[in-house]
This record gives structure tokens, sequence and C-alpha cells, in this order.
């Protein structure tokens, strides 16, 4: 309510004189608030009178006292302003024409006062300190600098001795030459760099090189390694002393007929069976018979004269000329 009290009054106090606070209702209920003519207002709102008051006084700090007439300081007078930089008669040499100023104040520079630079006579900088002071854009020729110490009324305390110099600036020719010396410049410095790139490339392919030869020397030497007896491990001859299960002995080549009688006699064997497979009624008496063999590999009950063909061939009636006593073979 207090808000909506206050909202009123500011209305009122922004309404002109003519205009009233008029209060409507419409249809739905809802209240609203404007400012109509006294005519055309059907319900004005009468608002109580409101409370003025003024401001709390703000107490100012107090003033710091003003330095007397007479130059007299707080700390005491300034004794001594000088310019160390530039020194009397120098040349400064500067493209852009910069100077670098720097003063000596005894003593310090009080709160309040401010120094004032002077090129030519012209004042062109006010300052607070007596370092990191710089001119810019000063014209080439001989100019003359002095700096003055003003109190906070505009009043000069002290002032310096006259300072000449030589600002020497780059002509047009002086400025290309520097601009080709510094390309020069950089351009030497990038051929060192692309230099000093080169041979570390260098290096590094050659480190790569070595690294690779000593890689593939140890590999050979592993490969000869698996091939060359280690002379600090046993020796195993096959067949002899100390042979190694490893190596199994080599069989030795039997002769050709000895092989040819054993295969044969091999085949003609009676293939036995195992006694797990043989049926439960089955005599041992079927089993055949090792036959004894003679050295030649024969059966040792085989007869010769039982043989079949073993009669002696009869004589052949010696009918065809091959076969006469006294053949001699025709001539061509």
């Amino acid at each position: 309510m207090k808000h909506l009290m206050l909202s009123l009054t500011l209305l009122l106090a922004l309404t002109p004189a003519w205009a009233v606070i008029c209060k409507q209702v419409d249809a739905k209920g809802v209240v609203s608030y404007s400012d109509l003519p006294p005519d055309e207002c059907p319900k004005p709102v009468q608002l109580p009178e409101y409370s003025r008051y003024a401001p709390r006084p703000i107490a100012a700090p107090p003033a710091p006292p003003r330095p007397a007439a007479n130059g007299n300081r707080t700390g005491g007078a300034y004794q001594s302003l000088a310019i160390r930089q530039p020194e009397q008669g120098a040349s400064v040499h500067d493209p852009a024409g910069r100077l670098d100023i720097a003063l000596a104040v005894q003593p310090a520079l009080q709160e309040g006062d401010s120094i004032r630079i002077l090129l030519d006579g012209a004042e062109v900088l006010t300052t607070g300190g007596t370092s990191g002071i710089t001119l810019g854009n000063v014209a080439r020729g001989r100019h003359s600098l002095q700096a003055v110490i003003a109190a906070p009324d505009g009043r000069q305390i002290l002032a310096s001795p006259v300072v000449t110099f030589y600002m020497h600036r780059l002509t047009e020719a002086e400025r290309e030459a520097a601009d080709k010396r510094e390309a020069a410049r950089l351009t030497e410095e990038q051929r060192r760099l692309k230099e000093r790139l080169e041979q570390e490339k260098k290096a590094l392919r050659e480190r790569t090189r070595r690294d690779i030869e000593a890689q593939r020397r140890r590999v050979e030497q592993q490969r000869q390694s698996d091939f060359t007896p280690d002379p600090t491990s046993p020796q195993f001859a096959p067949g002899g002393n100390g042979t190694s299960p490893a190596y199994t002995p080599i069989p030795k080549a039997r002769d050709r007929s000895e092989e040819r009688f054993t295969r044969d006699a091999r085949d003609l064997e009676a293939t036995r069976r195992d006694s797990s497979r043989r049926h439960p009624g089955e005599a041992a008496d079927f089993d055949a018979p090792e036959p004894s063999r003679t050295p030649s590999g024969e059966a040792g009950d085989f007869n010769r004269g039982n043989a079949p063909g073993a009669a002696p061939l009869p004589s052949h009636p010696g009918g065809h000329p091959a076969y006469t006593p006294n053949f001699t073979p025709p001539s061509r």
C-alpha cells in the first residue's frame, strides 16, 4: 500500500496542474489509475498530503592550505632544477623525432606542484614527475629546452637553465637506406637460421643412419650366433660319447640283397592278431608258426627237389642253326 501511495504521489507531482488522478474499474474488476482532465474523470482520487524533507547536509573536506605568496613550501623552498637529459649541445638521432627528458629537482617535487616543459619557449607538456618524460615528433634542427616548476595557482616557482640540443631525423634517402640495412639484417638472420636448421636435419639423418647400422649389426650378430657353436657350451657328436638326446643316431644303409630278402620274408609272414582281439574260443594252435630262415632269407623247410619244374630240362633237338656246334654266321 505504501508503494502504491508513493507511486501516486510521484505521478501527481509530474502531472500538470489541470490533470487529476482518475481511478477506473473495468468489467473484470481490474483497477487502473491514469491522469485525465477533471471533466473526463468519472471518479477522481483525493490524495493525502505527502511529507517533504530536506536532504541531510554533508560536511565538505577541509581544503589544503594554500602556499605562501613568497614561494616558501611546506617542506622548504626548491634549491635547484636542472635538465640531466639531453645534455647541453647533445645530438639526438631518432627517426621519429622522439626526445627523452630527465630532470633533477632539489628537494623532491612537492604535492600540488607541477613541471612544465618548454620547447623553443613554448609549453609542450605538463607533468607531475621528473622521469619518464618523452616528447614526440620533434622537428629536425636546433632546439632549446627548459623546465619550470609551477605552483597549483599557475605561478612560476623555479626555472631550469636552458639546454640546447640538435635533433637529427632520417631523410627519405636515409630512411630507404635504413630499411635496406634492416632487410639485409633480417635476410642474414634468416639465412643463418636456415643454415642452422639444415645442420640440425643433417645431424638427425646421420644419427638415424648410425642407429639403423647398429641395429643391423646386432641382428646379424644374433643370426650368426644361431649357427656358430659357443666355445663355452659342450659339443655333441652324433653316435659318440656325450651324444645329445636331440640328435638321434643316423641309421646305416644295408645291402640291397639283404633288403630284398627281408622285404620278401616280411611279405610271406602270416598276419598275427593281437591276443586282445582274438576270440575267447579260438585256440592258440591256429597261430601261424614262425618259419625258420636260411642265411639267404629262404624258409628252412623249403625243398628244391619238391619244387615244381625241378626236373632237368630236355636237350634241344638242334634243328635251329644257332644251336649247331659249328655255326658260322652269314656274311653280308
